[in-house]
């Protein structure tokens, strides 16, 4: 992957791959898109991993052909790479945080660390197991091979298929996300403060000690805590937890002091975020997020060197400049 540009697409530009590949569009610009990602994926210059927000959205899809289109093109573009998912990317962040602290190298300037945040496709949706009566177990076969073929074989697509059959709908943040602009503060600041107070949980802190240490104790946690936050405030978290960085400031400035409509997918656009901005070296995203993205990069996300594009157009200017 070192060797290679790696770019994130939401799930409304693989959703244009998708199309374009069963021949459901007419759009030249759309066509000349899917093109140009075919063309630097075979020749070696890009790689799209997945992420189980994605998968999550097209594990929806009834329409067993088109399923089965849609993780053919996933497998040919990603590589059978995914990103890890939200709390593991903050628990191998947390780590390396608490690393540097016991190394004494908390201030040396680091760039963000991706080695530990990728892992296989198959991982994103957990471990698959196979049920015979009341003896359940987890199937090696269904884990491990099923996507080393160039394309997925009918069992794994039957269990996508009964999956998307029990998927509920995401929670809608709507009632939550209006209660906290009620109680929103005087500063954009202190707004992503209390994001990020939130959303960082001691039980991550607590593990990530003891993966380090090999023990923690209560007053440890409270001190990691205490660290972090602070740093927060006074916005000089810099590289160091970029996922839980990205999704408290997004989260803040969009949706909570925005006074926009808000929908279930921009809740899935602040993740999509989370994962592209720190990991990625190109996002294609609605455009909605991308003038997010601009109003606080680089003031709060000082990390983030992705290329941010919204539309087709500025997709293929983007990945043509790889070249």
């Amino acid at each position: 992957m070192s060797e290679k540009a790696i770019v994130y697409l939401d799930t409304k530009f693989w959703i244009i791959l998708r199309d374009v590949q069963l021949n459901n569009v007419s759009c030249a610009k759309k066509i000349k898109l899917y093109n140009t990602i075919i063309e630097l994926n075979e020749s070696g210059k890009i790689i799209i991993p997945i992420s189980h927000y994605v998968l999550n959205e097209f594990v929806k899809q009834k329409d067993k052909d088109t399923l089965k289109e849609c993780f053919d093109l996933i497998l040919q573009l990603s590589g059978n790479i995914s990103i890890r998912d939200y709390h593991e990317r903050i628990f191998e962040e947390l780590i390396l945080f608490i690393t540097l602290i016991k190394n004494g190298e908390l201030n040396t300037k680091l760039d963000v660390i991706s080695q530990y945040v990728w892992t296989q496709i198959p991982y994103t949706f957990g471990k698959f197991v196979c049920s015979d009566g009341d003896d359940v177990s987890y199937d090696e076969v269904v884990q491990d091979v099923i996507f080393e073929r160039k394309t997925i074989d009918s069992e794994f697509l039957s269990m996508i298929l009964d999956k998307s059959e029990n998927m509920s709908d995401y929670p809608d943040p709507t009632c939550m996300i209006n209660a906290k602009r009620k109680d929103k503060y005087g500063s954009s600041a202190k707004n992503q403060c209390s994001e990020f107070y939130l959303a960082l949980k001691k039980g991550l802190i607590a593990n990530a000690l003891k993966e380090v240490m090999g023990s923690y104790n209560e007053e440890n946690v409270n001190q990691i805590f205490i660290i972090l936050n602070n740093l927060k405030y006074k916005n000089k978290l810099g590289n160091f937890l970029p996922t839980l960085n990205t999704y408290s400031t997004l989260l803040s400035t969009w949706l909570v002091e925005q006074q926009s409509n808000i929908k279930v997918n921009h809740y899935f656009d602040i993740h999509h975020a989370s994962a592209a901005l720190p990991y990625f070296d190109v996002f294609l995203t609605e455009k909605s997020l991308k003038d997010a993205i601009q109003r606080v990069s680089p003031k709060y996300l000082s990390f983030n060197k992705c290329k941010v594009g919204s539309t087709p157009e500025e997709a293929i200017e983007i990945l043509n400049s790889i070249k």
